[in-house]
């Protein structure tokens, strides 16, 4: 999921230029696939993740909801404030030595004290209803700052828990579908914390499910996938988006009953150590991504064949890199790693 997530972050537009990007037929055609067909599935999969282990006791009280969020304290929120702080570290930097600036950041030179609030929250600057939510500088974080939004619901989703079995999930789809949204706290991130959290609390064994569904699920995801390509040609123009939801809440289902297929048919796994570094390559991987798509298109041809192998390896090459850093700083400078991960 991880690598996924790299995939997703992984791009070419901002070091070419449109017209050339519009030629690779095969780079984009790969990108499409890797990013919108299966990498978006993975963001919310995590939310996910999050809700159905939130409330593993099936219980709540003042007490232990004070103990989480003591917990998410440093498993979040010390996180969140320094790989933001690194982040806008690097960018001065690179502004100083290039003379460059960020078109989502603007001059930072020029920053006052509301500036960095903002590079910390939304460097937009934008309180918007309707439209795009805005990203920290460290643009991944965004799920970090959702996610601890959601913490702090989390009592309504528990409470909601206990209202008629299919009523949850139903107003969950419906606000998924809406164009409207809170500011900065996306209407996606909501729905897959709140199921995983529905689904906890009533005991649904996802592999047994997901199983059960993917045959039916399959025929839905490559029906709403081709109808969120046909509709804009057609010019229709949805009040509410139910295409999207519907491609994503139909990938879910095959995502978990291939990945129990491939747990069922071997007994290989990542060792614990490496699989542990997941959250240090989440909160690091945005700088090494970018500095190898920048190396990519300016040393080597562009081509189709060039570029969507650069696509597809550099991933892979951000992965290795920053494994062997987590290790590395995991067996020398423990306390650094402990506090740079919050322990996750």
């Amino acid at each position: 999921m991880m690598i996924g997530i790299i995939y997703c972050h992984t791009h070419f537009f901002k070091y070419i230029s449109e017209e050339q990007m519009s030629q690779l037929v095969l780079t984009n055609s790969v990108i499409y696939t890797c990013y919108w067909l299966i990498g978006k599935i993975f963001t919310p999969t995590f939310f996910f993740i999050s809700g159905y282990l939130f409330f593993r006791q099936h219980k709540f009280d003042w007490v232990t909801y004070k103990e989480k969020l003591k917990r998410r304290l440093h498993s979040l929120l010390i996180p969140y404030i320094i790989w933001n702080a690194l982040m806008l570290a690097i960018m001065i930097a690179q502004e100083q030595l290039t003379g460059s600036t960020s078109a989502r950041m603007g001059c930072i030179a020029e920053y006052g004290i509301k500036d960095y609030l903002y590079a910390f929250y939304d460097c937009t600057q934008n309180w918007s209803f309707i439209g795009e939510v805005g990203q920290p500088a460290n643009i991944p974080l965004w799920f970090l700052r959702d996610l601890m939004f959601l913490v702090l619901a989390s009592p309504l989703f528990f409470i909601a828990t206990k209202t008629k079995k299919w009523l949850m999930p139903s107003i969950l789809f419906m606000l998924y579908c809406c164009p409207y949204h809170l500011p900065h706290l996306q209407n996606l991130s909501i729905f897959w914390f709140g199921m995983g959290v529905w689904s906890q609390m009533n005991d649904i064994d996802l592999v047994v499910v997901s199983r059960k569904l993917a045959k039916w699920c399959l025929p839905i995801f490559c029906v709403a996938a081709f109808a969120h390509e046909l509709i804009p040609y057609l010019g229709i123009d949805l009040p509410f988006d139910f295409i999207v939801p519907i491609m994503r809440v139909s990938e879910f289902p095959l995502l978990i009953a291939l990945t129990a297929w491939i747990m069922s048919h071997t007994n290989k796994r990542i060792p614990q150590k490496i699989s542990k570094g997941s959250f240090f390559i989440y909160l690091s991987h945005i700088v090494p991504t970018s500095a190898l798509c920048l190396l990519a298109c300016r040393l080597l041809p562009i081509t189709d064949i060039v570029l969507t192998a650069s696509y597809l390896v550099i991933p892979w090459i951000v992965t290795f890199l920053l494994i062997s850093v987590y290790l590395l700083l995991s067996n020398y400078m423990p306390r650094t790693m402990h506090i740079l991960t919050g322990n996750r």
